[in-house]
C-alpha cells in the first residue's frame, strides 16, 4: 500500500481522553499556505485502538522482514 502522504510534510498528535484515542493529522504550517492547510481528527474507541495496535505488533513480530538498522 502506497502512502499518499509520503511526499507531503505533515504533523500528527496522539491523545487519549477518557474512552477515546484521538489522532490529529494536519498539513505542515510552514510549507502550506493558510487557505490550503488541511487537517483530520480521528476518534477511535480506546479498546479498539489498543486491540488494533496489538494485532499490528504481533504481525510485525511474525513477519520475515525485519527492521533495517539505522
Amino acid at each position: 500500500m502506497k502512502s499518499i502522504l509520503a511526499n507531503h510534510p505533515f504533523a500528527w498528535k496522539f491523545m487519549r481522553a477518557g474512552r477515546l484515542s484521538k489522532i490529529v493529522v494536519e498539513a505542515d504550517a510552514e510549507t502550506a499556505a493558510e487557505e490550503r492547510r488541511r487537517f483530520a481528527i480521528i476518534n477511535i474507541p480506546r479498546h479498539q485502538f489498543s486491540q488494533a495496535t496489538g494485532e499490528s505488533a504481533r504481525r510485525a513480530a511474525d513477519s520475515p522482514l525485519k527492521r533495517r538498522p539505522y
